[in-house]
């Protein structure tokens, strides 16, 4: 048995029907993009400047253009596809984080759809529909806006998870925005407030005197995790050479 789930966020619900008329417009939409941003093996990512209407042809309402992503790599693993049976899907973590990273106040793409696709219970194919945000590469001065952006983030009790430089974007407003964050609830033990910061170090050793928690026993537990996972990459890269 196969069948698609159409998500809608809340604000789009008035002017998104949904509907399997919805799904197939969209299909269509994503096999004729008009210009495409990304095409490897890991994801597919296309810019659509407006979406289809299910039921004349013409846009649906609500502006864009709109940054469609399939998470190629995720959902053609078997691994991952036997663990969408007990969890959700990555795209389904993208959607609902950006939600909640809006609902905290802090910038990010504008969530608008997700699509999934299930055969027998297991993820075969999904795609995740957000507004398109202009903007560039974050510099020097916006560093401490970054950094403020993860304190909020751990103030509700969330890592981040992958919070390099390039997974932030400078909006036409001085701000920033977070790109492809995943929110997840803290681990207290590993020191995930921490570990963001470390990572960020990590990315950019000229942003640590802006960083905080560096005199504190989470930090020591970050360097020494952070430490471990990059002998452990080392590792498998030698393993994969042989």
């Amino acid at each position: 048995m196969s069948r698609w789930t159409l998500h809608v966020a809340p604000w789009a619900l008035p002017w998104i029907p949904q509907s399997q008329a919805t799904v197939d417009a969209l299909l269509a939409a994503f096999s004729t993009p008009l210009r495409i941003l990304k095409d490897d093996r890991r994801s597919l990512v296309i810019l659509l400047p407006e979406l289809p209407d299910s039921n004349g042809g013409h846009a649906l309402s609500g502006g864009g253009p709109w940054v469609c992503k399939r998470p190629r790599w995720r959902d053609g693993r078997g691994w991952h596809r036997l663990l969408s049976l007990f969890q959700p899907g990555e795209m389904r973590r993208a959607f609902d984080a950006a939600l909640r990273l809006l609902e905290l106040g802090i910038a990010t793409p504008q969530p608008l759809l997700l699509m999934e696709h299930r055969r027998w219970g297991l993820m075969v194919e999904s795609w995740l529909v957000y507004r398109y945000v202009p903007g560039e590469a974050v510099g020097e001065e916006q560093w401490p806006l970054v950094v403020e952006a993860l304190k909020s983030l751990h103030s509700a009790g969330l890592r981040h998870g992958d919070p390099h430089l390039a997974n932030w974007l400078k909006d036409g407003l001085g701000g920033v925005v977070a790109l492809d964050s995943g929110p997840r609830p803290m681990r207290f033990l590993l020191a995930d407030d921490a570990y963001d910061f470390v990572l960020l170090r990590n990315c950019v050793p000229a942003v640590r005197p802006l960083l905080p928690l560096q005199d504190t026993w989470k930090w020591r537990v970050a360097e020494a995790r952070n430490a471990w996972v990059q002998g452990w990459r080392r590792v498998k890269r030698k393993v994969r050479r042989r």
